[in-house]
């Protein structure tokens, strides 16, 4: 929950068109909803971050909210995966069926190492992405 301002003092600022669209542009690029939280930015911080979105910036971020959902879904599936072999794995042990219980592990845990291999692969796609759209080409720190 917010918390509520105590504000007891009104400012008024006349503007020109010009600088009225200025100021609903920067809070946009800034993602700031409200002109008094932009003018409060403003007075109190000096400045504003705007954030202006080129079409390449745009690719780049559709390309990484891509890789991010491909990364969510294999979690998804690493999820289901595990809760299989506990299944299997508690099965195994109960009616004494070890033989079929360590072929469905082998199996599920085949599966896991698959997974964790394209988790892998997509986490180095991303490092290059991102090292190519970094200044300078570095590296981001990555262990």
């Amino acid at each position: 929950m917010s918390k509520k301002r105590n504000n007891t003092h009104c400012v008024a600022v006349w503007l020109s068109d010009d600088e009225h669209n200025r100021m609903l542009a920067d809070m946009e690029g800034a993602d700031i909803t409200t002109k008094a939280n932009y003018l409060r930015q403003c007075l109190f911080h000096g400045r504003i971050r705007v954030v202006k979105e080129s079409a390449m910036d745009s690719s780049f971020t559709a390309k990484i909210n891509g890789i991010s959902d491909q990364i969510a879904r294999i979690g998804v599936n690493y999820n289901q995966i595990t809760k299989r072999l506990n299944e299997v794995a508690k099965l195994s042990n109960t009616d004494g069926s070890t033989v079929r219980g360590a072929r469905q592990l082998g199996f599920y845990m085949n599966k896991l190492k698959e997974a964790t291999n394209e988790v892998v692969s997509l986490q180095r796609q991303l490092i290059e992405m991102v090292s190519k759209h970094l200044p300078n080409n570095k590296t981001p720190n990555h262990e």
